[in-house]
Parts: C-alpha cells; sequence; structure tokens
C-alpha cells in the first residue's frame, strides 16, 4: 500500500474502485475484498455515487488506523469527467478519473513511476471530453483545502473477520442456529453476487455505447497542435546524456518517447530516465505531452478528405498510403448497436516526410487525426494517422 501525507493526515493511493446500486453491506464488501485479493477497503458515499475502493495493506495481522483514501477525498473537486496526474515523490506520480456521477473509475487510481501513470491516462484517452488537472502535493494541499467543510474523507478499513469466541456453554445451541441458516445464506449470496454482475456489466455496456455514438474527431486534438507538440518534445532532448545517446525518437496519442543507446564508457549508474532493458544497453523514456483541447468534427465524407490529403503532399512528392474504407465493429463484449447508434467510417494514412511537419497545414484536411510519428534512419519523418467520414 501507497500512502502519502498532506497536512495532518495520511492518504492511501492505488485502490481498485466498485460501484452499487446502494450502499454496499458488510457481507458485499467482503466479498469483492476476497474476489480482489484485499484486505482494506474505503465506502464513498455521495449524492451522486455509492462506491468501495480496495487495495492490500501489506501489513500482515496489523489493522489501519487514521487512513484515508485520496482518491475518495479529491473526486469531487472537479466537475466530471476530469482526470489528474499528480507528482507525489521523486519518480512517483498519482493518477485519478472520475466520470459519470462523480465515480472514480474503476482502474483510475493509480501510483506509480512515469511509465506506468501514462500506461493508466491511456487506457481512459478514448473517453470524450475530459478536463486535465497536473500538478504536485501542493496543488493536492489546495484540492483538499478548497472542500472546506464539505471534505469526504473515506478511512481504510480491514475486510478480515474478527476472532469472535462464544462462551463454551452456548457453543452447540450457537452451531444448531448457525447450521440452520447456512444453505439460505449460500444462496443470499449467491443471488447478490449474480446481481452485482448483471448491474455491472449493464453500466458497462451503456458506457460503451455511449462512446461509440460520440465522433472520434471530438475525442481528439487537431493534427497540427498534436504534430506542434510532438515535435517541440522531440526537438528539446539533448543529443547525448553521460555517454548514452539517442538511437530513435517517436510519439503515440499521449507521450513523446526517446530511446537511448548506451555507447563506449557509459554506464548504468548514470543514465538518462526510464525503463531499462536486461541487457542493460537501452533504456526508454516516456515523456507525456501536454494535455491539448480535442478538435471538432470536421469530416466532409472520405472522397473529399482523400482528394484534400493528396492535394497537400503531392506538391512536395510524397505519395501516402491510405487504406481501404472500413466501419468501425463493436468493442468485445459490448452490446449490438442499435439502429439509431453513430458509426463512422475511417481510413488509415501513412506518409513519410522530408520536411518538418509542422510546416504544413494538416487542420484543411477534412476528419483528419494524426496518432503516430517516428524519424527513420534517413532523418525523415514518418506519420500514420486516420481520416473519418460521415
Amino acid at each position: 500500500m501507497r500512502t502519502v501525507t498532506i497536512g495532518k493526515n495520511t492518504w492511501a493511493m492505488g485502490l481498485t474502485w466498485r460501484s452499487y446500486g446502494d450502499r454496499p453491506t458488510s457481507a458485499e464488501l467482503r466479498e469483492d475484498a476476497e474476489d480482489l485479493k484485499a484486505d482494506l477497503a474505503a465506502v464513498r458515499i455521495t449524492p451522486q455515487a455509492q462506491q468501495a475502493g480496495f487495495i492490500a495493506s501489506g501489513m500482515g495481522t496489523k489493522r489501519p488506523k487514521n487512513i484515508y483514501s485520496l482518491a475518495a477525498a479529491i473526486a469531487d473537486a472537479r466537475e466530471q469527467p476530469w482526470l489528474g496526474i499528480f507528482r507525489v515523490g521523486d519518480n512517483t506520480w498519482w493518477y485519478i478519473a472520475v466520470r459519470e456521477g462523480q465515480a472514480v473509475l474503476p482502474d483510475g487510481d493509480v501510483v506509480g513511476d512515469e511509465e506506468s501513470i501514462m500506461a493508466a491516462r491511456a487506457n481512459h484517452e478514448s473517453y470524450a471530453d475530459w478536463t486535465y488537472v497536473k500538478g504536485d502535493l501542493d496543488d493536492l494541499r489546495g484540492l483538499l483545502d478548497e472542500q472546506g467543510k464539505n471534505l469526504r474523507r473515506a478511512p481504510l478499513k480491514s475486510m478480515k473477520p474478527v476472532s469472535l469466541l462464544l462462551p463454551a456453554a452456548g457453543v452447540v445451541g450457537a452451531l444448531l442456529v448457525l447450521g440452520g441458516g447456512f444453505f439460505w445464506w449460500q444462496n443470499y449470496q449467491a443471488e447478490q453476487a449474480q446481481e452485482r454482475a448483471a448491474k455491472m456489466q449493464a453500466e458497462r455496456e451503456k458506457l460503451l455505447q455511449e462512446q461509440a455514438q460520440v465522433s472520434p474527431l471530438v475525442q481528439s486534438p487537431m493534427p497540427a497542435e498534436w504534430l506542434q507538440e510532438c515535435v517541440d518534445t522531440l526537438e528539446g532532448q539533448p543529443v547525448s546524456v553521460a555517454g548514452w545517446t539517442i538511437k530513435g525518437l517517436s510519439c503515440n496519442p499521449s507521450s513523446a518517447i526517446v530511446a537511448w543507446q548506451r555507447d563506449d564508457g557509459a554506464t548504468v549508474a548514470e543514465r538518462p530516465s526510464g525503463g531499462l532493458d536486461n541487457t542493460g544497453n537501452n533504456v526508454t523514456q516516456m515523456i507525456g505531452l501536454a494535455s491539448l483541447p480535442n478538435g471538432a468534427d470536421n469530416a466532409a465524407g472520405l472522397a473529399a478528405s482523400n482528394v484534400a490529403l493528396l492535394q497537400l503532399l503531392q506538391p512536395i512528392g510524397v505519395q501516402p498510403q491510405i487504406s481501404a474504407p472500413v466501419q468501425p465493429q463493436p468493442l468485445p463484449g459490448a452490446a449490438a448497436s442499435p439502429p439509431t447508434a453513430k458509426t463512422t467510417p475511417e481510413e488509415t494514412v501513412t506518409f513519410t516526410l522530408p520536411i518538418d511537419p509542422t510546416k504544413l497545414p494538416f487542420d484543411q484536411v477534412p476528419g483528419l487525426r494524426l496518432d503516430t510519428l517516428s524519424v527513420n534512419d534517413d532523418g525523415d519523418w514518418v506519420i500514420a494517422g486516420e481520416l473519418y467520414g460521415r
């Protein structure tokens, strides 16, 4: 369990969250804790959300005292949907993602290094309309202070059963009473588990359906802004660090990626930040891109988009690779879309530029979004993305 001290309180981070239709019972909490291999839970009850967060303490038989869930306290600090990334220590960040009903997403409470935080953020980037918040411990303290008397502290409580010793004379009678209700209790627990599973599945299908009806164009930034942020971040990196030199540069939707290689004389004792591979000769550094506003739905049909892209690239001798149009398929586990559901046809595009990509007006291409960039061995820019139609 990872904790951080802010003010006079100790806050726990990295819980796994589940939502309920009503305030969860002790039996429900213990069952979900067992399912998640957790021994601690924090219950969060608000007018909009009934949730519990679960975590393994790693504390043996010791029960927690005066430790509160940070996500439960912070979730109402901004209007949903919002996500935040906060630096809470050396190479340690905390990530929170809050959506409908001010609910913390099941995997929206993560603590770890930069790579794990960016992976958590990538899991949620397909959702629309995020408000992004970044900061450090001082910013978290400010969010807590803003809530004043409305701050809700959700203490961590042990899910381990308390040992109760019956007097010897009452043991036989108690066993008879318990035995009579044993099978009824088993059936009741099974029914409750089925109801919760059905409710969670319905919520998941609803979320997926809502997401499917939102145009991908309003869930990602305009191509020119993304390219500018990516290129600026890559070009801002030093050529070498302590004898380690750059061997690869690229970007994905949320991060710039710098691949470092160890040269003669360099050692792992002093190296660029990032993930070190098993050989000790390569480091992969993930650098989060700044949060950018989502673009507008400027689709004009795939035929018009293809012509606009060709008009932009052919004058500089570049021929894009454009796939055949495809109609998006439902995600695995998603309910079938009703006839009225909006689906967006799309094509994938790839092209290689011999010039700085930020010099071209890619925003003029209707329905274009870019999400991958890399620099090849010739120093050219290899770019990929999608064209969305109507």
